[in-house]
């Protein structure tokens, strides 16, 4: 527990100490957000130019009391970090190339998911031969103690089409929660304390052997201060992103966070309860899919396309339904809290 709090709070005041560095750094590099031609009319005045790549501040101040304050660093911890940091680098390169065409697309959508697959590849193979992770898949909802009578199913090789859909839903997904000050900061911090408090959990009442988990006690703890150090290190990114934001993630922290998310998922082994925790992000996506399934059919029956949504992602659709910044982000907090200690509860009466 001790370490978990240090961790946190280290990573906390490192990011607010070093933020006006990271700051002055990104703005003399002329490292500013480009203005997205579809989003709202009033980002392209209090947004365009803002200093963006803010993720290498969040991994930085993340990853040196990570390393440094746990004592018993396991493979689990190993694999998530570096799950992250390959999104990441991802996120990353997308950034550098919006920033040097001066436009807001980076690379092309077709290969992100070729990347994706690629860290698909190594997630899974590191689950399955380093961490002896199994492709059986818990059902939630499905027993009420200890995991007793819980229905699972052993996908087999089916298991990494899902670790695929997890990670790159999860990554694209929090980079949709990406489009107001605060919003993905919050919300990702908000989903990571039910996976520090399911890792606690493991770690104190010795689950890590129990069911189908395999992560074992030093497992879980390297976890819950893993997810205590990122949480830390959102916190005091939050200090510099809240409305007005003197800095934005990029692709590089949205990516690289919902890198990470997924593989937390994954180690844990709560890859369908993730939809539960981080269901803000789940919201985010189905309403740009929804957008664009009601435009397209509208379109080709009627020939008069319609929308769903004002705009999509749907937090965009409050903002022009004038709500201020900040009410969206709270509100979303809020909603994002519930979803959050929902999917704990459900983790925590089945095991």
């Amino acid at each position: 527990m001790t370490r978990m709090l240090l961790a946190g709070t280290l990573s906390a005041l490192l990011v607010i100490l070093l933020g006006p560095f990271f700051i002055r750094w990104a703005q003399r590099r002329e490292f500013g957000q480009e203005f997205r031609e579809d989003g709202p009319s009033t980002h392209a005045v209090t947004k365009k130019g803002t200093p963006t790549m803010g993720g290498l501040l969040i991994l930085f101040g993340m990853s040196v009391p990570y390393w440094f304050v746990g004592r018993e660093h396991t493979d689990y911890g190993l694999i998530v970090w570096t799950t992250m940091i390959m999104c990441g680098a991802m996120g990353f390169w997308d950034d550098a190339m919006k920033v040097v065409n001066r436009r807001s697309l980076g690379i092309t959508g077709t290969a992100k998911m070729a990347i994706l697959a690629l860290i698909t590849v190594f997630l899974g193979w590191a689950s399955t031969q380093l961490l002896d992770i199994s492709t059986v898949l818990e059902i939630p909802f499905t027993s009420n103690s200890a995991g007793a009578n819980a229905v699972t199913i052993d996908l087999g090789w089916t298991w990494y089409v899902l670790l695929f859909f997890v990670l790159a839903g999860t990554s694209n997904c929090v980079n949709l929660a990406d489009g107001l000050d605060g919003l993905a900061a919050t919300t990702v911090v908000i989903s990571l304390s039910a996976f520090t408090a399911i890792a606690f959990v493991i770690w104190d009442r010795g689950l890590g052997e129990q069911g189908v988990l395999t992560i074992g006690s030093a497992g879980a703890l390297d976890i819950a201060i893993f997810c205590s150090a990122l949480g830390g290190s959102l916190v005091g990114f939050l200090w510099w992103n809240a409305y007005p934001a003197k800095v934005f993630m990029g692709d590089t922290g949205s990516l690289a966070l919902g890198g990470a998310l997924a593989a937390l998922a994954v180690v844990l082994k709560v890859e369908l309860l993730l939809a539960i925790i981080g269901g803000v992000f789940v919201v985010e996506g189905l309403s740009v899919m929804l957008q664009k399934s009601v435009f397209k059919i509208s379109r080709r029956i009627t020939g008069e396309p319609r929308r769903l949504f004002l705009m999509a992602p749907i937090h965009h659709h409050f903002e022009l339904k004038n709500w201020s910044e900040a009410q969206v982000m709270i509100r979303f907090a809020i909603v994002a809290s519930l979803f959050s200690a929902t999917g704990f509860t459900i983790w925590f009466r089945t095991h």
